[in-house]
């Protein structure tokens, strides 16, 4: 076959598709023939008579030119589709982001009814929780470690309701534990890191009995227990944050160790400041890093996709 024969052919009638076939000569394995045809059957009635192996070897030749050219259509739609998802997945993100500043600007420029309080405080989490839903979705629902994120953001949405109110903090701290334990289930304990674990739990020791009041009993015992389980989900997800799965990407592991940090940060702030001495600044800086660490452990859902 000449040079000029190189290429691709639209073969518009029977007579165009003899006369090219014709000047190319005799056709062989060792001959490079590149189809374009509209449909198949059309195509093989054009080269009726050629003998019986060379019609075979250009059905073979045709066929594969339609499949692909259906695979290449459906991994467009699958392209388009993955994008369409992946754009749909930064709205709750984009609300947390409104929703948190609002806080700050709510909490800190209006005196709010309760309702109002525990509206806008919540109003973050939820759209977490927005957020790793539509993740289960789209996985099917087959995503337990979503679905353990979820239980740690629904108990978490009671704790901040509940901790508005200073009588109501034994059962605020008691939301925030079963919060904790789901975090922890989610976060798994795949990647051990001992050494980590040990230096988090040290830290925990150092800290904690600067932090509980002597004039409550039941805190006396809530606290330490309430920071065992602190200390593990932040060793969980900074032992995540420090293993390196093939494929996964660095970004989402780092997100996850930095808010199981943020967490641990905000609760230390948070009693450091009820009872020991007031801290300035402590509502900005208790709830900043606390809507951060959400934030981070929520994405631990992004690390089972």
């Amino acid at each position: 076959m000449s040079s000029e024969m190189f290429g691709s052919f639209r073969f518009g009638s029977k007579e165009g598709a003899r006369a090219l076939l014709k000047n190319a000569g005799i056709l062989n394995d060792n001959c490079l023939l590149r189809l374009e045809c509209t449909s198949v059957s059309g195509f093989l009635g054009a080269i009726e008579d050629l003998d019986v192996a060379t019609k075979r070897s250009l059905e073979r030749m045709a066929s594969s030119c339609a499949i692909s050219k259906q695979q290449f259509m459906k991994g467009g739609s699958a392209s388009k589709e993955h994008s369409h998802v992946r754009i749909k997945a930064l709205l709750p993100v984009i609300v947390f982001t409104i929703t948190a500043a609002n806080y700050f600007v709510m909490s800190c420029t209006y005196t709010l009814p309760i309702l109002g309080q525990v509206v806008v405080k919540i109003a973050p989490v939820l759209s977490l929780l927005w957020f790793v839903t539509m993740h289960i979705n789209h996985d099917g629902g087959r995503d337990s470690t979503g679905r353990k994120l979820q239980c740690g953001l629904f108990f978490s949405c009671i704790g901040d309701a509940l901790l508005i109110e200073d009588d109501l903090f034994i059962l605020g701290m008691l939301a925030f534990a079963m919060a904790q334990i789901s975090y922890i289930a989610a976060l798994g304990f795949d990647q051990l890191k001992i050494s980590r674990g040990a230096l988090v739990y040290g830290v925990n020791i150092i800290v904690t009995p600067n932090i509980i009041p002597s004039y409550n009993t039941v805190l006396r015992w809530c606290i330490p227990i309430y920071g065992f389980l602190l200390s593990t989900m932040g060793w969980r997800s900074i032992s995540l944050s420090s293993s390196s799965p093939k494929g996964q990407a660095e970004w989402k592991r780092l997100l996850v160790g930095a808010g199981g940090v943020m967490w641990m940060i905000s609760d230390s702030a948070l009693a450091y400041n009820e009872f020991n001495q007031p801290i300035p600044y402590a509502k900005v800086i208790v709830m900043s890093t606390y809507y951060a660490g959400q934030l981070g452990i929520a994405s631990a859902v992004l690390l089972k996709q």
